[in-house]
């Protein structure tokens, strides 16, 4: 019930003085297994555990709560077999065959191989741009257009002198 309260450290004071009285009880061993693991403490819980599957080795709850522990490690082989043991026993539990595809699931990961790192391709480069030549039609225009102005400037100019000189 502690365990269940959240009361982590109580439940294993109890647990503790209960495996003083009944050493290795596989129930026990569980549920301090439960408390441990809760703690985040894996090895102890798996230690727990896998006394508790030495002493009842058909506990699917056992069993169940080791490869939980053994997920937590990042062992995943030995999580595998465990709920592959636990679905031999109880072929319903559908909670295990949906952790069991998660275990799978790592270890092909796990097994892939890494992936290619893509290979930066250089921006491209930019396209030059050819020189414009400098004779092309538009080009002769405006330089006749400023000839033709330059000679009407210029008409203008000998006019005016013309006309002062005649004065």
């Amino acid at each position: 019930a502690l365990n269940e309260m959240n009361q982590v450290d109580a439940a294993l004071a109890d647990l503790n003085q209960a495996l003083e009285m009944k050493p290795k009880d596989a129930r026990t061993l569980e549920r301090r297994g439960l408390s441990y693991y809760k703690q985040r403490n894996y090895e102890a819980a798996l230690a727990d555990y896998n006394q508790a599957v030495e002493q009842n080795p058909q506990s699917t709850l056992a069993l169940s709560r080791r490869a939980d522990a053994l997920v937590a490690l990042r062992r995943f082989e030995e999580a595998r077999a465990d709920l592959q043991q636990v679905l031999k026993l109880r072929p319903d539990d559908f909670a295990a065959e949906d952790r069991l595809r998660y275990v799978q699931g790592q270890l092909q990961r796990a097994a892939a191989p890494p992936p290619v790192a893509a290979v930066p391709t250089p921006p491209p480069a930019p396209t030059p741009v050819p020189p414009q030549p400098l004779l092309t039609r538009t080009n002769i225009f405006i330089a006749l257009g400023g000839l033709l102005v330059l000679i009407i400037i210029l008409a203008i100019i000998g006019k005016l002198m013309m006309t002062r000189r005649s004065d």
